[in-house]
């Protein structure tokens, strides 16, 4: 099984490079909100043992576990990275 951390750990790695130019911010700010995702969702998998789809639905779907658990703080800050992700991704 793939370690999400790695991904936290290469988004960090590329921020902290001493040439962070703007492609590699760009791929820190996707990688740092898929090892959110994968890790908010492997934790409610083994902790609560929810099943996913393991496809696009689920970023909504944790979402609305986190907020029927009063868990908004993690919720708004998965958000906040696929907004980061998304405008990473697709603006120029």
């Amino acid at each position: 099984m793939f370690n999400p951390d790695l991904f936290w750990n290469l988004a960090e790695s590329l921020l902290q490079s001493q040439n962070a130019d703007e492609c590699k911010c760009r791929t820190a700010a996707n990688r740092a909100y898929y090892a959110f995702l994968l890790t908010l969702r492997l934790s409610l998998e083994t902790k609560h043992k929810i099943s996913f789809r393991h496809d696009a639905n689920d970023h909504s779907e944790i979402v609305r576990i986190l907020q029927s658990r009063n868990r908004d703080a993690l919720a708004e800050a998965l958000r906040s990275l696929l907004r980061l992700r998304e405008t990473a991704d697709y603006e120029l």
